[in-house]
């Protein structure tokens, strides 16, 4: 199988592993007319934004981003941290996990990889992590990652000085 196919099926994975648990939110029914179909688009809409996502849905989400950072494909491990960096605050990630984001911090090869790592422990607010993010800033030599690195550990440790809130 060549690599852009490879590439492709990968994708559809990793879609079909992180939205299984959303599946079986409640969806309204097709109306019975075009005339309400603004009603029916915005019945959809307010379904997928506001509908309650339940702790066991949350667990099983967490479980499969777990999945993600462990495997061996460098776009499932993106695609976890994306994920982290945008729900982190409802997730509840196993401490392998977050060994797994610490190990792309120190050892890929890809500096933005490496980024995209720091801001997903920050999310985690990972008490450990911080504490390990905090003590790596002196040793780090990248001056990206670096300033990376004091935006996440000041937001953490000095949330009222640290970077500015949207809507506030």
């Amino acid at each position: 199988m060549n690599s852009r196919i490879r590439t492709r099926a990968a994708s559809f994975i990793l879609a079909g592993l992180f939205l299984m648990p959303f599946a079986a939110l409640a969806q309204p029914s097709a109306p019975a007319d075009l005339a309400t179909f603004a009603q029916f688009e915005q019945a959809v809409h307010d379904a997928a934004f506001y509908t309650p996502v339940s702790k066991a849905q949350w667990k099983a989400f967490g479980d499969r981003i777990e999945e993600a950072l462990a495997a061996d494909h460098e776009g499932f491990k993106q695609g976890a941290m994306r994920l982290i960096i945008a729900h982190g605050d409802k997730l509840d990630i196993d401490r392998n996990a977050v060994f797994d984001l610490v190990r792309i911090y120190r050892n890929d090869d890809n500096d933005n990889m490496r980024r995209m790592a720091v801001v997903a422990l920050g999310e985690l607010e990972d008490s450990w992590s911080m504490d390990f993010l905090n003590r790596s800033i002196r040793f780090e030599s990248t001056p990206k990652i670096k300033h990376t690195l004091f935006a996440v550990v000041t937001a953490y440790y000095q949330p009222e000085i640290g970077p500015a809130k949207v809507g506030s």
